[in-house]
Formats: structure tokens, sequence, C-alpha cells
């Protein structure tokens, strides 16, 4: 299988007979997953692993067909992998050939995946602008953004309140993606 349509034709031909990975049960990666399931229409089954790591192991291993996680990305690069499709709303600048799964027809498989730092409601307003003005100085290294872009991620840096409603947007999306799927953390 070499494209996203090869994958999801195979998977409907066999359903159950195919297994995805993820860093674990009800993790981000489960998630979507489970979102790009639904919407393409194919029974695949979940295999949780305990973390980003053993789930790549298991697909480099072949126990598992597909895994949609940034850790694959150096392994695609370097041919050991092939890439069916990027999540995300974009194409990733480092694999720009491969289409996102928006452009092959799955435009309601949404992804985030941030990292972020938090503080207290209560943190004094000085001391919050020294920690978002050294935050965004990050951003403008360019070291710094290399290596994140080499993870599969793109960087970008949000101050407080569009990061605040960033979050109030993820939470509502993710949730009634677990509501409907009937997701849980642990099985």
């Amino acid at each position: 299988m070499k494209t996203l349509a090869e994958f999801i034709a195979y998977a409907k031909q066999s359903p159950g007979k195919l297994n995805y990975g993820s860093s674990g049960q009800g993790s981000t990666v489960h998630i979507l997953t489970e979102s790009f399931r639904h919407a393409a229409g194919i029974d695949i089954v979940h295999i949780p692993y305990r973390g980003a790591g053993p789930s790549l192991g298991g697909l480099l291993a072949g126990d598992i067909e597909i895994l949609i996680d940034t850790v694959v990305v150096p392994h695609v690069q370097a041919g050991r992998l092939i890439g069916l499709a990027a999540a995300g709303d974009t194409r990733l600048p480092d694999l720009p050939e491969l289409p996102t799964l928006a452009e092959l027809g799955l435009s309601s498989v949404r992804t985030s995946g941030w990292t972020a730092l938090f503080a207290p409601a209560q943190l004094p307003r000085d001391i919050l602008d020294i920690y978002t003005r050294n935050i965004e100085s990050l951003f403008k290294d360019e070291a710094f953004v290399k290596r994140i872009v080499a993870t599969g991620s793109r960087p970008a840096f949000l101050a407080p309140a569009p990061f605040a409603e960033l979050v109030r947007q993820d939470h509502a999306y993710f949730g009634d993606v677990i509501r409907e799927l009937k997701i849980r953390a642990q099985d």
C-alpha cells in the first residue's frame, strides 16, 4: 500500500484485520486515529503502547500497519516508512510532497498538538510578561525552530490570550469526538 486510498480500500476489504498504534489508550494519537478511522469508514484495531517510542517500534517491526504520529517523520524521510498523509491543515515543511488528510477528502479529521508553559491564574502580570517575552524569543531562535520542525511539528508562538482560546476550542472539539466515538482513557 503506497497511498492512503489503497490503505483505506484494503482496510474496507479486510475489516478488523489491520492494527493501528498509539502512545496509549486515550492519548491524543488514539483520539486522532479514531477520528480518522471513523471518517474513513474503516474497522482497524487499536493497539495501545506505552509511549510514542514503543508505538514507533511496533510500526517498524510490522506489529501494526499504521501510526499517525510525528515520530514517524525521520523514518519517512529516510525511506524506512511510507507516508500516506499528513494530519493537520497544512503540509509538513520536511515532507512537502505528502498530501494532507483534508486534501485527500478527510477534512473532518482535525489534529492539535502543542506544548505549553502554564502558570497559576493569579500570577502577577509583570512576571507573566517576562515569561511571555522570553518564550516568544525562543521562536526567533533558528536552532530552536529547526529542532521543532525536525520532529514533524510546526513551531508557533501564541501569547496567553490567544493560547487560552486555542485550549478552549480544542477542549470543545476533542470532547465532542471523545463522546461521539465513545473513547475511554482506559479499557
